[in-house]
This record gives C-alpha cells, structure tokens and sequence, in this order.
C-alpha cells in the first residue's frame, strides 16, 4: 500500500473503519469481540515473521506494555476502540514515513 493510499483511508472514517474491523476479525482468533493478551501474542508473532523476523523476537514483556497501554479501561482485553488507536497510530506513521 503505498502513502498515498494510506494517506487517503486516513482522510475518511469509513475506509478507517474498515480497516480496523478487517485487522480486528484477524486478530481476534475466537471471536468473542475482544483481543486478549494471548491473541494479540500470537497475531504479532504471525507479523514478525512475515516480515522476515522471527516469532521468539515477540515478549512477553512487550505484549504486556502494549496491553497496558491500549487498555484504557483496565479490563485485559482490547475492544475494538482500542484496538483501532494502534491501527491508527500505525497507519499515520506509514503516511508520514519518507
């Protein structure tokens, strides 16, 4: 996807909204709507190694950060909202990358 095109979802909530809802159904391996530690555990492994790394790259420890920081209401496991400001946050990064 090129920074244009990224650029371009960002510029409308309803190509937002999709993507979130696309990277969220693959994340959340059992369904029940939310992403749990051990999900979102395994989804990174899965992108580390597609993007040429390797899952061991993948802590414990960083899991635990990301959770803590995107669990805004302390419960352990992310909704869809806030999981959407990690997508987003990525996305914008991709869009100003040079």
């Amino acid at each position: 996807m090129s920074q244009e095109e990224i650029k371009a979802i960002l510029t409308d909530k309803t190509k937002i909204d999709a993507v979130v809802e696309d990277v969220f159904k693959t994340f959340d391996k059992n369904g029940d709507g939310f992403i749990q530690d051990h999900e979102l555990k395994e989804a990174v492994k899965e992108f580390a190694i597609g993007a040429g790394g390797a899952a061991e790259d993948v802590t414990d420890d960083q899991i635990k950060d990301a959770m803590t920081n995107l669990d805004t209401n302390h419960d352990w496991k992310l909704s869809k909202e806030e999981f959407a400001s990690l997508i987003i946050g990525i996305l914008e990064t991709l869009a100003s990358s040079t």
